[in-house]
């Protein structure tokens, strides 16, 4: 699991660098004509440093998840990035919905593995 999750967002943080969002020239959002995909999309693609810090926080994570030394660390900086992916896509009915939903789970199962070690931080 911590692999997969580590493969994939390898992948999804890869494709960041050079760029995965249409930054917008112009661009006008009917909601009447125009899918709710269009405008996430155009959101992102608007800040190229938020799209290179997105991208490099992913591959970060996914490289700390290829060590089971890290492996802890990596998910809680990943869970928040997950989740915050599955509510996008989710809010804008973007098609990824179940595979996001699934890596937000994958990633709070790490979390729920390692709960004594994150319990025992906590508590100190």
């Amino acid at each position: 699991m911590r692999l997969y999750l580590a493969f994939s967002f390898f992948l999804y943080g890869i494709v960041k660098i050079p760029g995965q969002f249409s930054p917008p020239k112009t661009f006008t959002f009917d909601p009447s004509q125009d899918e709710p995909l269009v405008l996430a999309w155009h959101f992102f693609g608007y800040s190229r440093f938020y799209e290179l810090f997105i991208g490099i926080a992913e591959l970060a994570c996914a490289l700390l998840l290829l060590f089971p030394r890290t492996r802890t660390i990596a998910a809680i900086c990943l869970f928040p990035i997950t989740l915050n992916i599955t509510i996008v896509n989710f809010v804008f009915d973007i098609s990824a919905q179940n595979y996001s939903l699934l890596l937000t789970v994958m990633c709070g199962l790490l979390l729920w593995v390692d709960r004594k070690k994150l319990y025992g931080l906590l508590a100190k």
